[in-house]
């Protein structure tokens, strides 16, 4: 899975859920304000955690 795949399913994962919880304990705008504040924290660790990953894999026996 891409960088940016990994990104957008979990900025759009955790958008939905905290869209949710914020919409059932308030109201739609709080549920709005809610999700994108999450969807943005949940894509950023996303990137960076990839990021920290893909440096740190192991190299391929080619690659010795």
């Amino acid at each position: 899975m891409s960088r940016l795949l990994s990104t957008v399913l979990s900025w759009v994962s955790s958008f939905a859920v905290a869209y949710l919880v914020g919409s059932a304990i308030r109201d739609r705008r709080t549920g709005v304000r809610a999700g994108l504040v999450a969807a943005t924290v949940a894509a950023t660790v996303s990137w960076i955690a990839y990021t920290a990953v893909e440096t740190t894999e192991t190299p391929t026996p080619d690659e010795l």
